[in-house]
């Protein structure tokens, strides 16, 4: 059975089952300040490994964001596991990653934090809003409220709390003190956690993001779109290689939308091709 401490990905998407077992723990414990999916936003994601949750207030906040600039945001990273936190820290060196805040500490296990792209072009809008730019030591993440927003703390005790009454639920021999604090102990139990999830836990139903598709990418995601166009009567061959032939059906479909002829398959444009779940 593979356990969290013997991953050597860079990738936190190994660990998803664990994740949807740890992030319905987490809305058991804040029923009234429960995570809650922006993936209805227009945002796609800009990784494999990204869960579309966040504060309610955090997500209010995005929503006017978003609305107000009227481009599709890339999301790297956003809500956060203890069990994706301990990754990252366990693979800090061989992955190369400058900043990487203890398990239990990053305000992505609080719902309140966002890792995006063009955070320059998002700035002024998020800002406007709520979500505070980080700095330069960590360009690409944004704090709603800030570090010092009351609600950060809550939802990282919550974060580790969920891990503890998890891990008793199917460990009622070596029991965790359900105390919110990632000490020695709970920090070994969690690598002893399994990839696959416990065989007690609910497990979470968020759907993830879906993934841009646009010029020169290959893969399963661009075969969908080129098969829901091929639906639609577009003269195209089902490859899974996003060539001029796949732009050009993308940006006439676009126009007949009336979308922004773009040739970039964002969130609208997986909505009007019916690949939004």
């Amino acid at each position: 059975m593979a356990m969290l401490k013997d991953v050597s990905s860079c990738s936190t998407s190994v660990v998803r089952e664990l994740d949807k077992q740890i992030i319905t723990q987490v809305n058991l414990l804040i029923p009234n300040n429960a995570l809650i999916s922006f993936a209805d936003l227009n945002v796609v994601a800009g990784g494999d490994a990204v869960w579309p949750l966040l504060q309610p207030a955090a997500k209010a906040a995005l929503q006017r964001a978003i609305n107000e600039r009227g481009k599709t945001l890339v999301v790297n990273s956003a809500y956060r596991t203890i069990a994706q936190q301990f990754i990252l820290v366990n693979n800090k060196i061989r992955c190369n990653l400058p900043k990487v805040a203890p398990v239990g500490k990053s305000n992505h296990q609080s719902g309140l934090a966002l890792d995006i792209e063009d955070h320059e072009g998002w700035k002024p809008y998020l800002g406007k809003y709520g979500w505070q730019w980080f700095g330069p030591g960590d360009n690409v993440h944004f704090s709603f409220g800030g570090e010092g927003n009351p609600n950060a703390q809550s939802g990282k005790i919550a974060a580790i709390k969920a891990f503890q009454k998890l891990w008793n639920l199917n460990n009622p021999d070596r029991t965790l003190t359900v105390d919110g604090d990632v000490g020695p102990m709970t920090f070994g139990r969690l690598g002893e956690s399994p990839l696959e999830g416990f065989s007690k836990g609910e497990k979470s139903s968020v759907n993830p993001l879906r993934r841009i598709v646009g010029l020169n990418m290959q893969g399963e995601d661009v075969r969908e779109v080129q098969l829901a166009l091929i639906q639609m009567n577009f003269n195209l061959q089902a490859d899974g290689i996003f060539g001029a032939g796949t732009e050009a059906a993308v940006k006439k479909f676009q126009q007949d939308k009336g979308l922004t002829a773009d040739g970039v398959v964002g969130m609208a444009t997986l909505n009007k091709l019916g690949l939004l779940v």
